[in-house]
């Protein structure tokens, strides 16, 4: 003989005489029709749920191994352009080194210049990359503009004058040759310069995780429905009802009443550690429930 004993929270316990209890599993189909399709839907649905898992694993390798790469060819890209940022910069400051010497500041002061002119290259390329995702430094990055602008110019027609004038005793062509040809290193000091800028501001990411994304989204989830039931004994606190009860415990005893499942007991909620009311007091919310929001008439008893 089986008798079934209802507990206060409305969880069933059964008891049998002479017969060994039988596990939930197995009771679970001879619910009902309804029970026997809820059951039939989990064992369903739990084997699919490995190839999703195992499908976003390996897209999440995917991704990492990807940003390694990345990750990898920007040390090597940061490398070759400080190498050839080096490389220019000597050439330039050499040319304009000589340049100073032959035009007005021979001895050491010939060493200033090109510290000038280069270093104002680097100087307006680092601040207009500094400044380009603020819009309203739109006229700071003009002037920045101009001031690049100018001292590029005048690297580069110096380096190349200073070309032309060691090259006198040489045919025509040849002259234009070399101004051309000094005319590099300044260009590749400019180039690598901002090169070098946007690297150093792209920062790769690792992917997200995408248990860490579920537990946010499921965290979003709990906030807003929070939010509701915060709104919801607001209402109840404008309408005249549970006026002696915080609006803090009336949405919480909202939240189990009518998302809790299997349905708890009026005690069950009650005793609740964020609630601590009498059951009485959470029979009144949810009985005056239905008649503010609205809402169907919850299950807890």
């Amino acid at each position: 003989m089986t008798t079934l004993d209802s507990s206060r929270d409305g969880a069933a316990v059964a008891a049998q005489t002479g017969v060994e209890p039988q596990s939930m599993d197995d009771l679970a189909p001879a619910a009902g029709p309804s029970g026997h399709m809820q059951a039939n839907s989990r064992r369903r649905g739990r084997p699919a749920l490995k190839p999703r898992l195992s499908r976003d694993a390996d897209q999440t390798d995917d991704e990492l191994r990807t940003l390694h790469l990345v990750r990898r060819s920007r040390r090597a890209a940061g490398g070759l352009t400080i190498g050839i940022a080096t490389v220019s910069f000597v050439l330039s400051f050499t040319s304009l080194r000589e340049l100073a010497a032959m035009a007005a500041w021979p001895g050491w002061p010939s060493w200033l210049w090109p510290l000038i002119i280069d270093g104002t290259i680097v100087l307006a390329t680092l601040g207009i990359v500094s400044l380009a995702p603020y819009r309203d430094q739109f006229w700071n990055r003009v002037f920045l503009w101009g001031v690049l602008s100018s001292a590029a110019l005048v690297s580069v027609g110096g380096n190349a004058l200073h070309a032309w004038l060691s090259t006198g005793h040489m045919v025509l062509w040849m002259r234009w040759g070399s101004a051309g040809l000094a005319c590099v290193p300044p260009g590749a000091l400019l180039a690598t310069t901002h090169i070098a800028a946007i690297l150093w501001r792209f920062n790769p990411t690792p992917p997200p995780d995408a248990t860490s994304q579920l537990c946010d989204r499921a965290l979003e989830l709990a906030v807003d429905r929070m939010d509701k039931w915060r709104a919801a004994a607001a209402q109840m606190h404008e309408d005249g009802y549970c006026r002696n009860v915080s609006t803090t415990k009336i949405a919480h005893a909202l939240r189990y009443l009518y998302e809790c499942r299997p349905p708890m007991s009026l005690r069950a909620i009650g005793a609740q550690p964020e609630i601590e009311l009498h059951h009485d007091n959470v029979g009144k919310i949810r009985d005056a429930a239905p008649i503010v929001l609205g809402l169907p008439v919850p299950g807890g008893r």
